[in-house]
């Protein structure tokens, strides 16, 4: 099993240093700048992206099995580590947009610009999922009288909005795709 996990982590690995250094790491000067912004970038939405998606595999496994959830601890656990990334993705993507972008118009008057702008979007959207969790959901986890507030078990409400925000990242995955494939001019 340990070895599973080496070898897919040393992949994802080549995955990511493949697309640092094929994507806008080699276009945009200075480049030690854009090659940091770029792995901080991409290790930050990794770990986000990948804890939301364990997150719910998690508790929806757990609670299929009648094991105890352990919701309020790994909420916890996890809304901290994922208010870090988020604010790492936030840094290093606005660092970026700056350095890529040669004037602010291109944001609404290249396809480009207009994509990113609709990544920004939805990874708002998702930070505000995120940020309703850390805020409501996980207090209200360990206290009964916050979640009866929230008119409902929390853990339950944690694996649905984990549910959510991973269909909605893969959203933001095509956008990055399509964003990292193609030129700030079109």
């Amino acid at each position: 099993m340990l070895t599973r996990a080496w070898l897919a982590g040393s992949g994802l690995m080549i995955i990511g240093a493949g697309h640092v250094l094929a994507g806008h790491s080699n276009t945009i000067e200075p480049r030690w700048v854009v090659l940091l912004a770029d792995i901080a970038h991409l290790l930050a939405a990794a770990v986000w992206v990948g804890g939301v998606v364990i997150l719910g595999m998690l508790l929806r496994h757990r609670r299929r099995r009648g094991r105890p959830l352990n919701a309020a601890l790994i909420g916890t656990r996890f809304s901290v580590l994922a208010a870090v990334s988020v604010a790492v993705v936030g840094a290093a993507g606005a660092v970026l947009a700056f350095l890529i972008l040669d004037s602010p118009e291109q944001l609404w008057q290249t396809s480009w610009g207009l994509f990113l702008l609709a990544k920004v979007a939805v990874v708002t959207v998702v930070a505000g999922l995120g940020a309703y969790n850390h805020f409501r959901v996980v207090p209200a986890l360990t206290s009964t009288a916050r979640q009866e507030a929230l008119g409902g078990d929390a853990s339950e409400l944690l694996r649905r909005s984990a549910t959510h925000e991973t269909g909605i990242m893969f959203v933001i995955v095509l956008l990055t795709a399509w964003l990292v494939a193609s030129s700030v001019s079109t």
